[in-house]
This record gives C-alpha cells, sequence and structure tokens, in this order.
C-alpha cells in the first residue's frame, strides 16, 4: 500500500512538514503489524528546512519499532520482508540505507549522512550498536580553508553478519558474508567473509568460523556455508527459521 508522507496511517507517529513527493510503501504484512500494535513507526522531521522532498520509505517489516529522522531531501530507504526489531535511523543529506530480508535488531542506531550503507539478508544486530556512515560535521583544513571529509561514505555488511553488543561500525568498512563482530568491537577496516574480528579497533581473531542463531541445529545460511565447503550436514528436519521474532533474539 502506498501512502504519501503527508497523509500516513493514524496509527504512524510523524511530525514535521513533507512534501507530495515524499512516498511510503508498507507491504500488508507491515500494515497489520502497526493496526495491531506489534509494528511502531515514527517519521521526525530534522533540520531547519519547511519541508522535506523527493523521499522514498519501503517497508516489509513484521513486528519491531523504527524511528526514522529525517534531515534532507531525496533519501531512500529500504527494510526487506521479514525484518524485526528495534532502529533509530537518523539521515542527513541525501542518503541511502537497505536492510536484507530476515534480519533482527536489539537495538541499533543507524547514522546515514551523505552516505549508503547496504546491510543483507539475515543480519542480526545485538543491542546498544552504532552505524556510523558519515561524519556528520565538517573538518576545516585552517591552511586552505577546505573541507577535509565531504566525500560519499558508505558501509556494507553481507548476508548472515552477526554484530555483537555496543560494537560501532565506521564509515568506508565492508563485512563479508557469515562474519561475526565480538562485543564493544570498533571495526575501522574490512572484516573477511566467514571470520571473527573484536576489539579497538578491531582485528580478525579467527577465519573459517560463522554462526547459527540457535544451538541444536544450523540454520539455512549456515547450513549453506558448510555445505559450499563439502562438510557433512547436519539433521534440517526440525531446523529453526532463520527469521526470528525480536524477542527470540533479544539476547543476542
Amino acid at each position: 500500500m502506498e501512502y504519501k508522507l503527508a497523509a500516513t496511517p493514524p496509527w504512524v507517529k510523524r511530525k514535521g512538514e513533507f512534501g507530495d513527493n515524499c512516498v511510503l510503501q508498507l507491504a500488508p504484512e507491515t500494515v497489520e503489524a502497526g493496526e495491531s500494535g506489534k509494528f511502531q513507526l515514527s517519521l521526525l522531521h530534522k533540520g531547519g528546512k519547511r519541508a522535506l522532498h523527493g523521499i522514498r520509505i519501503r517497508l516489509a517489516m513484521l513486528s519491531g519499532h523504527l524511528t526514522l529522522s529525517l534531515g534532507g531531501d531525496r533519501h531512500s530507504i529500504d527494510f526487506g520482508p521479514g525484518v524485526t526489531g528495534h532502529y533509530d535511523v537518523r539521515m542527513w543529506r541525501t542518503s541511502s540505507l537497505n536492510i536484507g530480508r530476515g534480519t533482527t535488531s536489539t537495538r541499533t542506531r543507524i547514522v546515514c549522512d551523505h552516505a549508503d550503507v547496504t546491510v543483507g539478508e539475515d543480519c542480526m544486530f545485538s543491542s546498544d550498536i552504532l552505524v556510523q556512515a558519515g561524519d556528520q560535521h565538517p573538518l576545516i583544513d585552517l591552511k586552505t580553508g577546505d573541507v577535509m571529509n565531504d566525500t560519499r561514505r558508505r558501509i556494507a555488511l553481507g548476508d548472515h553478519v552477526w554484530i555483537g553488543r555496543a560494537a560501532i561500525l565506521m564509515a568506508d568498512v565492508q563485512i563479508g558474508r557469515g562474519a561475526i563482530v565480538g562485543t564493544g568491537a570498533v571495526v575501522t577496516n574490512d572484516v573477511p567473509a566467514t571470520s571473527v574480528a573484536a576489539g579497538v579497533p578491531a582485528r580478525v581473531l579467527r577465519t573459517d568460523t560463522t554462526w547459527s542463531r540457535q544451538f541444536g541445529s544450523f540454520d539455512t545460511h549456515a547450513q549453506a556455508l558448510l555445505q559450499e565447503r563439502g562438510l557433512v550436514q547436519p539433521d534440517t528436519d526440525d531446523a529453526p527459521d532463520s527469521n526470528l521474532t525480536e524477542d527470540e533474539s533479544a539476547d543476542d
């Protein structure tokens, strides 16, 4: 279903003015979750402009709480099917955010300032995580008067990435498929696929390692990585669905 941001459903909390070319697209399951109270959406206009323009938001979330604080025009925001959890998103200067299918979050803040953030399918964010794509304030060279940090930034996560509690992802990093970032890590450089990185700054501690959402059986993404390496597969008859609800992933 498609709505203008100036005329959203009554269960959406909205503050500030949005132009007629600002669009909110909601999947049927997201509308149902919003009407039943399982999903909360807040749209907040930030900054000094009277109204924002050219913003497109596409949501297929199943549950949780999404706050979008928007400053500047022409943002693109996409949360894929089956995404659940709590997200505090801050967008400044034309930016984009794409969260892949089945990703879960206990509590994550994402800052996009003149930046692009892409998160793959079935990623898992624990609590108190910061994804910082952009500096937000200019650094000025007093010899020349030039702004030193005004380039466009990006953060990219592959499928099935686990980010531990209180970790910080800094701008211009890429985290490969199946990787794990440890509790409290500050990621300033790329993390290879199927590796474990931790520390300040984060460094790779293990390779050829991935994770699964539950003990006792492996989820479909972990099974796929095992199969690619020709390893014996576990019994998958009672394998859990990899797309858990926010409550089921609350202690990640």
